[in-house]
C-alpha cells in the first residue's frame, strides 16, 4: 500500500512481473525507485546523491509510480482478513498468476549511470 516503499516494492514488483506472486493491497505503494549514497566532504559535512534507480523486470520505473495491486481491498482490510473472510479467494490469486505464467528465470534491472544491469534469479526446477 501507500507505506510500502523502497525495497519491498522492488521485491513486489520482481514477483508481480515474473508471474511468481499478486500484489494485494489497497492502494498503489508509495514509489521510492532511488538508490543513494553518503559522501562526506573535507569540512565535516556531507552529500547525500543519488547514484542509481530500480526498474521493473519489464524495465519501468518505481521511482514516483509505485507499484499497483492485481487486487485491491478495502482500507479497513488486511490481506489476511480478505482471505480468511472470502473477500478475495485463493483460486482468484492463482487465476493472476497463472495468466502471466513464464517458466524460467526472474529479473529485476538496476539502472547506474545510463546503464542497465539485469539481476537474475534462476529457480531450481
Amino acid at each position: 500500500d501507500k507505506r510500502s516503499a523502497s525495497a519491498s516494492e522492488v521485491l513486489a514488483t520482481s514477483l508481480q512481473e515474473n508471474c511468481r506472486a499478486a500484489v494485494v493491497a489497497d492502494s498503489r505503494s508509495y514509489g521510492k525507485g532511488l538508490i543513494q549514497a553518503a559522501f562526506p566532504l573535507s569540512d565535516g559535512s556531507g552529500l547525500i546523491m543519488t547514484v542509481a534507480k530500480y526498474l521493473t523486470p519489464k524495465h519501468n520505473p518505481i521511482q514516483g509510480v509505485g507499484v499497483s495491486p492485481d487486487l485491491i481491498l478495502e482500507r479497513s482490510q488486511n490481506p489476511r482478513q480478505a482471505l480468511s473472510n472470502g473477500s478475495i479467494s485463493i483460486d482468484r490469486v492463482k487465476a493472476i498468476i497463472n495468466q502471466c505464467r513464464i517458466p524460467g528465470s526472474m529479473t529485476l534491472t538496476v539502472e547506474k549511470e545510463g546503464l542497465l544491469f539485469p539481476l537474475r534469479y534462476r529457480s531450481g526446477s
